[in-house]
C-alpha cells in the first residue's frame, strides 16, 4: 500500500492527472457557512501561511471570478449555494457523521464536510498534503472518508505550568492534525480550587513526599496502594484560567475534552488533607475514600462542580480502576464489595446525570477476570487486595460508558461488558499489541479507543517513552478500514517524525529551513573502527557507501574504507575522538547508532528522581569552537540514539532519520548551534562510564548552514561575539 500523503489512510482515494498551484489560489466559503467551518476555513489560512509564507485572501465564492483558482471550503448543506461553480462533485459527497469530500483539480479544489467536523477534518488532510509532498502544488485527487469509530480519544495529566505552550503544541500539531476527536484530561488536584485550597495543599505536599521517597507509598502492613499520579500539574496545580485556556485550544480543533476526575479509587488528592473520610486514614497516604461516609460526597461534589462551572463538560470520566482498600474500615467492614462498588458509581452517575452531564469509568473492576483475586502476599514483604466487585456489573446504570483497558489480550472481556448492556472503547489501547482489532472492533457497541500516556506531559517523554509512536500507529486502528502493516506505517512515520518534531518542539530545525545548505564532514581521517565488528556485535556493511543523497532527506557521507569506516569510543574517560570541523554552521547533524542496547527506565518510574535517569549517558559529543568555547552534548540511549539493528520508532526522542539498508537503522541527531557567530574548530567524541557495555558507533556528520545568516557574515554586518566584549 503507497502512502498518498494523507494519515490515517482514507477510504478511497483517486489520483488523477495535474495539479493544483495553493500559492495564487484563495479560500472560498459560502455566504451561509456556520461559525465553527468558518473557523476551519480560517484553520486553513493559518496552515497555508505557516506552511507556506504566503498567507491567502478568505472570501465568499460568490466574490470569486470565474477564472481565479480557489479551495472551497463548506458543508454538503451549502453545495446548492456553489453547486454551479462545482457541479462535477454533486455524486461525491460524504454524507457520513464527521466526514468529507476532498477533490482538487488543477483549477480549483474543494473540501466538502457533511458536518463541521467533516469541514475540519478535510482541512487537516489538505494540510498533510502539503507536509508530505513537500511542494506548493498538489497533485489533483479526489478524496472520500469518513471515520470508522466516533470516539478516537488520548488520555494524559494536566501539565504543569511549564509545559502547557507543548500541550496546546500536541492538540494542534499531533492530536488534532491526525484526526483524534476526545481528549480525556486527569484533572485531580490540579486546578485551583476555590472552595478547598486545602486540597491544592495536600496534593502539593504528598507529590513532594512521593518524589522525595522514590516511590509510591504503602500501606499499613506494606500494603500495595494505588499510583499517585503525582506527575500530574508537575506536583502542583494550574489557574482556572489556564485549565480553562486548555479546553478552548482542544475545543477549536474539535476535539471534546472529558475531564477525569478520580473518585472512591486514586483519591490521594481528596484525601490528603481530609483523612476523616479515608477509607483507611492510618496509611502514610491513603489512597481512597470510604463510600460509607457522607462527608466523602460533599468534598467531592464540590470538587466535581468546580471543574464543570470551569470546564464545562458533556461528559466526566470518573475513574474508579484499581481499588484496592474496600471494606477495611469499621462503616464498610460488614459490607459486600461489589455492593460498595456498585452504590458508589450510582451515586455519582446520579449526581452528574441530575445536571446533564454523562458519565465514563473504568472498566476492569466490571470483569471477573480483573478482580476477585482477595488478599495475597505478592512477596515477603507487600500485601496485594484484589476484591469481588464485579457482580457490581448488574447493579449500575447501563448509559455508563466503559473504558476496557484489560482488552489487548483477552477478548472475552469485551464480550463479557457487552453481555450487560455497556458500550465500550477500549482503553490503554496500543496497535501494537492488540490482538485481532479488525474482527473485535466490527460490533457497533465498540465505539473506538483511547491511548494512554501515564507520564509528565512533556516533549522529552513523549517521544522518549514511545508515546507519540503508539499514538500514531493506534489512530489509524480508530479511524480507517485498511490496516497497512506495522512496516508501511514505521515508513510513513519515517517520512513525518522529522517534521512533527520541529512542530511539536515549537523550534526551528535549520534542516527544515528553505534557505539550508548542507555539507558532509568527510570522518574518514578520523575512523578507528571497522564496518563491520563480531565482538562489539554489529554489522553495518550493508550500508551504501560514498555520498547518501537519494534514499535520505539529510545527505551524508559514508566511508568506504572496510577497516576504519566509523568511530568508537570505550565507555572510559579517557577515550577519545576528534574530528576536524573548521566553519560555521547553524546546526550539526550526528549519523549514529549503538552497538548494542543500552539502559533505559520508564520515565514514570525516573520521574520520581531524576528524569536524565531514564537514558543511560553512553558518550559524549564536546562541540570545541576556535575561541576554546566549548558546548556538550549527551549521547543518551533511547533518547537520541538507538542500536545499530533496532526496527522501532518507540524508543527515541529525536527520531529525524530513519536509514534502513538490510535491517541497519542510524538515526540522526540534529544539534542546533546556539552560537553562529564562532567558527566550530572540532567535535570530540568522548567516553564515559556507565551501566552497560554498548558504545556510540558515530557513521557520519552532516553540517546545516543557512545562507541567510552566511550573507550576513560575508557582507561584514555580523560581528563576532567575545567573552568580555559583548557590549
Amino acid at each position: 500500500m503507497s502512502f498518498a500523503g494523507i494519515y490515517p489512510i482514507p477510504r478511497e482515494i483517486v489520483l488523477l492527472d495535474g495539479f493544483l498551484p495553493i500559492e495564487d489560489a484563495t479560500i472560498a466559503v459560502s455566504n451561509s457557512l456556520p461559525p465553527s467551518s468558518i473557523d476551519s476555513a480560517r484553520i486553513l489560512v493559518e496552515g497555508i501561511a505557516e506552511r507556506m509564507k504566503s498567507t491567502l485572501k478568505l472570501r465568499c465564492i460568490s466574490d470569486i471570478p470565474c477564472d481565479e483558482r480557489f479551495i472551497f471550503v463548506g458543508e454538503v448543506s451549502d453545495f446548492d449555494e456553489v453547486g454551479r461553480r462545482i457541479s462535477s462533485l454533486a455524486d461525491k459527497l460524504v454524507f457520513h457523521r464527521e466526514g468529507y469530500l476532498l477533490a482538487v483539480y488543477d483549477r480549483y479544489a474543494a473540501i466538502i464536510g457533511a458536518d463541521p467536523h467533516g469541514v475540519f477534518y478535510g482541512v487537516q488532510s489538505l494540510l498533510q498534503l502539503i507536509d508530505n509532498l513537500g511542494c506548493s502544488s498538489i497533485p489533483s485527487m479526489i478524496v472520500r472518508d469518513w471515520p470508522y469509530k466516533p470516539i478516537r480519544g488520548f488520555h494524559l495529566y494536566l501539565p504543569s505550568r511549564d509545559n502547557i505552550g507543548f500541550l496546546a503544541r500536541f492538540i494542534k500539531y499531533f492530536l488534532a492534525y491526525y484526526k483524534f476527536n476526545t481528549l480525556f484530561l486527569e484533572v485531580g488536584g490540579g486546578m485551583r480550587l476555590d472552595r478547598h485550597p486545602e486540597v491544592n495543599a495536600g496534593w502539593m505536599e504528598l507529590c513532594r513526599d512521593v518524589k522525595a521517597r522514590g516511590e509510591r507509598p504503602k500501606g499499613p502492613q506494606n500494603r500495595f496502594q494505588d499510583s499517585v499520579h503525582h506527575e500530574l500539574g508537575g506536583g502542583g496545580f494550574l489557574e482556572k484560567e489556564e485549565v480553562k485556556a486548555i479546553v478552548e485550544i482542544a475545543r477549536r480543533y474539535h476535539i471534546e475534552v472529558v475531564p477525569e476526575i478520580q473518585s472512591l479509587t486514586h483519591s490521594y488528592y481528596l484525601v490528603a488533607a481530609h483523612r476523616e473520610i479515608a477509607e483507611l486514614p492510618e496509611a502514610d497516604w491513603p489512597d481512597s475514600y470510604c463510600p460509607s461516609n457522607p462527608g466523602s460526597y460533599k468534598l467531592l461534589f464540590d470538587v466535581i462542580d468546580e471543574y464543570m462551572e470551569a470546564l464545562k463538560p458533556r461528559m466526566i470520566h470518573i475513574g474508579h480502576d484499581e481499588w484496592r482498600t474496600a471494606g477495611l474500615c469499621s462503616r464498610c467492614r460488614s459490607r459486600d464489595a461489589a455492593d460498595l462498588f456498585a452504590e458508589d458509581v450510582t451515586r455519582i452517575y446520579e449526581y452528574l446525570r441530575s445536571r446533564g452531564v454523562g458519565v465514563a469509568m473504568w472498566a476492569d473492576h466490571l470483569i471477573k477476570g480483573h478482580n476477585g483475586v482477595g488478599r495475597r502476599k505478592v512477596s515477603a514483604d507487600l500485601l496485594v487486595d484484589t476484591p469481588t466487585t464485579w457482580q457490581a456489573a448488574e447493579k449500575i446504570p447501563r448509559d455508563i460508558l466503559m473504558i476496557n483497558w484489560g482488552s489487548a489480550r483477552s477478548p472475552e472481556n469485551d464480550e463479557e461488558l457487552a453481555s450487560y448492556g455497556f458500550k465500550q472503547i477500549y482503553g490503554n489501547y496500543s496497535s501494537l499489541e492488540f490482538i485481532d482489532w479488525p474482527n473485535r472492533s466490527r460490533h457497533d457497541w465498540i465505539l473506538g479507543g483511547e491511548v494512554s500516556s501515564w507520564l509528565d506531559v512533556n516533549e522529552r517523554t513523549f517521544w522518549r517513552d514511545g508515546v507519540i509512536y503508539n499514538a500514531f500507529m493506534s489512530i489509524n486502528d480508530f479511524w480507517s478500514i485498511h490496516y497497512p502493516d506495522r512496516i508501511v506505517k514505521d515508513h510513513i512515520f519515517s517520512r513525518i517524525s522529522r517534521i512533527l518534531k520541529a512542530r511539536l518542539s515549537g523550534r526551528d530545525y535549520p534542516s527544515l529551513m528553505g534557505d539550508k545548505e548542507f555539507f558532509m564532514v568527510d570522518i574518514a581521517g578520523y575512523a578507528n573502527a571497522p564496518i563491520r565488528d563480531e565482538v562489539e556485535g554489529y554489522d553495518l556493511s550493508h550500508l551504501y557507501k560514498g555520498e547518501v543523497t537519494e534514499c535520505s532527506p539529510i545527505p551524508f557521507r559514508v566511508s568506504e574504507s572496510r577497516d576504519k569506516a566509523v568511530a568508537i569510543v570505550d565507555r572510559m574517560v579517557d577515550s577519545r575522538v576528534s574530528i576536524r570541523i573548521g566553519r560555521r554552521a547553524n546546526s550539526l547533524i550526528f549519523i549514529h547508532a549503538s552497538t548494542k542496547p543500552g539502559v533505559k527506565v520508564y520515565s514514570h518510574y525516573a520521574s520520581f528522581r531524576c528524569p536524565d535517569l531514564a537514558a543511560e549517558c553512553i558518550g559524549l559529543y564536546e562541540v570545541v569552537y576556535e575561541d576554546g568555547f566549548r558546548e556538550i552534548i549527551p549521547i543518551r540511549y533511547g533518547e537520541n540514539i538507538a542500536e545499530w539493528n533496532n526496527t522501532l520508532y518507540d524508543t527515541l526522542s529525536d527520531p529525524i532519520l530513519d536509514y534502513r539498508v538490510d535491517g541497519v537503522s542510524l538515526y540522526a541527531y540534529e544539534w542546533v548551534n546556539p552560537y553562529y557567530d564562532k567558527v566550530i574548530g572540532s567535535v570530540d567524541m568522548i567516553g564515559v562510564e556507565g551501566l552497560s557495555n554498548t558504545k556510540p558507533i558515530l557513521v557520519a556528520i552532516t553540517g546545516v548552514e543557512l545562507q541567510s545568516y552566511r550573507r550576513y557574515f560575508e557582507s561584514g554586518l555580523g560581528r563576532r561575539m567575545h567573552i568580555g566584549n559583548r557590549f
